[in-house]
């Protein structure tokens, strides 16, 4: 695991390990799921765009390996070519500035309220 960050997009996180396979740097990323899902390659995505910036390192190739208990063997599977990393690294911006517009929001309306009706408990969250 290595910590990486993006002074541009103002996010950080650890990647599970950066490996050089056949003359390409493959992303290799650990999950215990059931299954693959897109949410988990825009993870990568992210990581792959604060090692670039961090570290300097193009990554080629963006897999997930799959480590399950229902299986007898991790099963892994890959995003490949500059394009659809990209497309993946694109998507990952995009999600990075809703969040970031949401908690603005979400803060302002949140001290309106409480401005606005002092004597209302702010409902909790159910999780």
């Amino acid at each position: 695991e290595q910590l990486v960050a993006s002074p541009i997009y103002q996010f950080a996180g650890t990647f599970d390990c950066l490996v050089e396979r056949d003359g390409k740097r493959v992303l290799l990323d650990y999950k215990s799921s059931k299954g693959f899902f897109t949410d988990m390659f825009l993870q990568e995505a992210g990581y792959s765009i604060a090692i670039k910036e961090w570290l300097n390192i193009e990554v080629d190739e963006l897999e997930i390996i799959r480590l399950n208990d229902n299986t007898p063997k991790p099963v892994s599977f890959s995003v490949v070519g500059k394009e659809a990393i990209k497309e993946f690294q694109d998507q990952f911006i995009r999600c990075r500035y809703t969040r970031l517009f949401q908690h603005k929001w979400e803060t302002f309306f949140d001290k309106k309220y409480r401005a606005e009706n002092p004597y209302l408990r702010k409902k909790k969250k159910v999780k």
